[in-house]
């Protein structure tokens, strides 16, 4: 009866075992199905986003070719009203861009230049200076075993000394097996040098015909940077009544007192310095990156006291604020002081003995 009930039991599990095995392959199916029925949807988007290429795609090479051509149009008059003392004729925007595709040019043609290899092509020639050396070397050390084998080959003592010869022999084969060496690594050393000087060739071509359009653009990205930070402080104290600009939308409206303002102002202008190097980290149609970049880290440093310390600051001078503009050198030294106040306001966290040095770590 034991047996039997033993043989029961597992007719009953392998029966359970089966029905779970059987449940597992009806959902893999239903998954299989659904992966199908997914493949035929990507698989036609593609097919039709092929088609769409191949009857539009065009458009996308001249919607791109037009863009470049007005953002060249844009730049170039931009530059203009830059070099006749009038940087924010056409606005800030452009200004910015004007720099950014002065700049996209110019690393466009540095990034296509050969590699500058004058320090290879210098190492190179030292190394066949020394090649040389080497073979000059061992031509003498074959031109002193073949006078010694000369020596020892005359000598006479009854009979001719054999293990004088066969030293001077010996010593003469290991000459020249160094010579041999000697010349393989010259002849490397040679091909090494004209290889670099080649390489040399093509970069002062290269710098010759790009020479006039760097410096071009070199120019253009120089007075467009100056423009940018000769009108700073001009855009920040402006932007300090202007309810409207973007800056109160991140730093909130300027207190109404001396030390408030100034620190707001000190502020805008470290996120307006970022601004107009990286116009983009402010843009809301640019792409967002997958990662933090040191811009962005910044920034998010920058604003991470930034209401606390315009607070700090704002109590610390609260004369009535004047015009900005007339107190731009105190905007930075502020900040900094207020900085430091709120820090040390801020309580310093206790040390647990019994657990850590309380570094949070």
């Amino acid at each position: 009866m034991l047996r039997v009930g033993r043989t029961k039991a597992y007719a009953m599990a392998q029966d359970n075992t089966l029905t779970r095995a059987d449940q597992r392959l009806d959902q893999a199916d239903v998954a299989l199905h659904q992966a199908h029925a997914h493949v035929d949807q990507y698989q036609a988007a593609v097919a039709a986003r092929a088609s769409w290429d191949r009857t539009h795609g065009w458009r996308l090479d001249r919607i791109a070719e037009i863009d470049h051509t007005l953002a060249h149009h844009w730049a170039d008059v931009t530059l203009s009203a830059v070099r006749a003392d009038d940087p924010l004729a056409f606005g800030i925007d452009q200004l910015r861009a004007a720099r950014t595709t002065y700049q996209t040019d110019l690393t466009r043609i540095t990034d296509r230049l050969p590699l500058d290899r004058r320090a290879e092509l210098d190492l190179a020639n030292a190394h066949l200076r020394q090649q040389q050396s080497n073979v000059r070397r061992a031509r003498h050390q074959i031109t002193q075993a073949e006078q010694a084998l000369d020596v020892a080959s005359q000598r006479r003592w009854g009979r001719r000394d054999k293990p004088a010869i066969e030293h001077a022999i010996a010593e003469l084969r290991g000459a020249e097996t160094n010579l041999d060496m000697a010349t393989h690594a010259l002849d490397r050393a040679k091909t090494q040098v004209v290889e670099e000087r080649d390489a040399v060739g093509k970069w002062t071509t290269a710098m010759r015909v790009t020479r006039d359009q760097r410096h071009q653009l070199g120019a253009a990205i120089h007075d467009t940077n100056a423009a940018l930070d000769h009108t700073r402080p001009q855009r920040i104290a402006a932007a300090a009544i202007d309810p409207t600009h973007q800056l109160w939308d991140i730093l909130g409206a300027p207190p109404p007192t001396r030390g408030g303002t100034a620190a707001w102002c000190g502020i805008a202008q470290q996120l307006e310095l970022i601004h107009d190097d990286q116009p983009a980290l402010f843009s809301q149609r640019a792409p967002r990156p997958a990662f933090y970049s040191p811009q962005e880290h910044q920034i998010a440093t920058l604003l991470a006291d930034a209401a606390d310390i315009i607070d700090t600051a704002n109590h610390l001078d609260p004369t009535p604020a004047r015009h900005p503009l007339r107190d731009q050198p105190a905007w930075q030294p502020t900040v900094e002081t207020a900085a430091a106040v709120l820090a040390a306001r801020r309580p310093v966290p206790a040390i647990d003995h019994d657990r850590d040095l309380g570094l949070g770590l």
